[in-house]
């Protein structure tokens, strides 16, 4: 074991028996079953906030999750000899979703309903998260709206444009009157009230639902990574869900449907949520990514990935409004 942080594992009632590097943790055989070891850079208050969370879903006895292990002093996290703090959390076998499954994605959509419902059904005695900490989704949009078109103004006085440049400028009035139009309508939407309800309740959400976070098992399903988790509206849950495999997937109205009444049938959405969840996905967030991306990065050189995320999101745009009118003929029925 000469990955760097190791030495902490000694501070563990476990005995390693061989470690492997994983994304962003060290996996680690032990003879207390598997243990991932990674990184804190967090608060204590914030800790103690995801450990409670972590303990109480899994006392409910449905779904499993990353459960932090504490230190033979009880401390949640380990110091390294250089200062750096560590966490060890318990791990499960199984494997990520395959997203171009239907199959999958539609198990990991009902893994996530059932996730809020037991989210739901806890209290939590820790109340540091208990309201966002964040803006709200609103003035999230005006200022990436404020972003790209500024970034559209820099392009735009260029001399010499790369072809990355141009392209992004060929699109951008669609991309731009889409975000104005969601902005409008959200603004105009249930969403002030939505979100005022979810901090008084102190409703709970993954904050990073995707499907690198779920674990397949032939037993209890898994979800991992809660250091995201917050109070806020569940819907943002299945919108980060939705997006993310809709965009490997083509949008297809197929596997979009079947996401929906997956979770659906796990946690019933109400109007209110669709209506939200429905201007989120009218919102070009991705086209915002790949420009602040490029806006904040060497400019000089552009990446081919970018070129090829911009040139994917353009091609899928058509694609997408197929399946937002899909979803909202879906609502109104």
């Amino acid at each position: 074991m000469n990955e760097r942080g190791t030495a902490v594992l000694e501070k563990y009632d476990f005995k390693v028996i061989r470690t492997t590097r994983v994304r962003g943790a060290i996996l680690c055989d032990t003879n207390h079953g598997l243990k991932v070891l990674k990184e804190y850079k967090g608060t204590q208050s914030r800790l103690e906030f995801e450990e409670e969370l972590l303990r109480k879903i899994m006392d409910k006895g449905i779904i499993n999750v990353d459960q932090i292990t504490p230190n033979n002093q009880g401390s949640l996290w380990s110091t390294d000899h250089d200062g750096t703090k560590y966490i060890v959390k318990n791990w499960y076998a199984g494997r990520n979703p395959d997203v171009g499954s239907i199959n999958d994605i539609e198990e990991s959509a009902a893994i996530l309903g059932r996730l809020h419902k037991v989210m739901n059904s806890i209290e939590l005695e820790n109340k540091i998260y208990a309201k966002p900490n964040e803006i709200t989704l609103s003035e999230e949009y005006r200022k990436h709206t404020i972003e790209i078109k500024r970034a559209r103004n820099f392009i735009k006085c260029k001399r010499r444009k790369l072809e990355f440049e141009l392209r992004v400028l060929d699109c951008f009035d669609q991309f731009y009157q889409n975000a104005m139009d969601a902005m409008a309508r959200l603004n105009m939407s249930v969403y002030p009230q939505l979100i005022r309800t979810a901090c008084d309740r102190g409703t709970l959400c993954h904050g990073n639902y995707n499907y690198h976070n779920i674990c397949l098992s032939y037993e209890k399903m898994g979800v991992m990574n809660f250091d995201k988790a917050k109070v806020d509206l569940q819907i943002k849950d299945l919108y980060n869900f939705l997006r993310k495999s809709m965009e490997k997937n083509n949008w297809s109205i197929e596997m979009g449907g079947k996401i929906i009444e997956a979770y659906n049938r796990q946690r019933s959405i109400s109007p209110e949520e669709m209506e939200v969840l429905h201007i989120m996905l009218c919102y070009p967030e991705k086209f915002w990514k790949i420009i602040n991306y490029y806006f904040n990065s060497n400019k000089a050189w552009i990446s081919e990935k970018n070129m090829e995320k911009l040139d994917t999101i353009c091609n899928q745009r058509q694609l997408k409004e197929n399946f937002t009118l899909f979803l909202n003929q879906y609502i109104v029925q």
